[in-house]
């Protein structure tokens, strides 16, 4: 029983810090941001508005040493350009809501 009870407090821990992500990607991103509600996982799904590049927007990310999933490196075809996959797995390290903030300023970057 206790693996049991490990498996609930942890799939507990992981969708408390999937929901603060999702909470504060809302508040940092751009308006018309959709962000899936994961239940049992850590990753977070980000949809942005069509105007946006992920792509550009990881290499821009990981010049500041913040490492995000584009959406194209989960498909073959085209699509996926304003898809963003994130990573809620890294417990409370109090980089992550900075990150988050930076990541919603580049993407402002994108569009001005």
């Amino acid at each position: 029983g206790g693996f049991d009870r490990h498996l609930r407090k942890v799939r507990q821990i992981y969708q408390d810090q999937a929901m603060k992500m999702r909470e504060d990607v809302f508040a940092a991103f751009p308006e018309g941001t959709r962000v899936n509600a994961p239940t049992g996982s850590f990753i977070l799904w980000v949809q942005l508005p069509l105007q946006y590049d992920c792509e550009q927007l990881a290499k821009d990310a990981l010049n500041e040493d913040i490492s995000v999933a584009p959406g194209t490196i989960f498909t073959a075809s085209e699509g996926l350009r304003n898809f963003l996959r994130l990573n809620c797995g890294f417990g409370s390290d109090e980089r992550i809501p900075k990150a988050i903030v930076r990541l919603g300023e580049l993407l402002k970057e994108q569009v001005t």
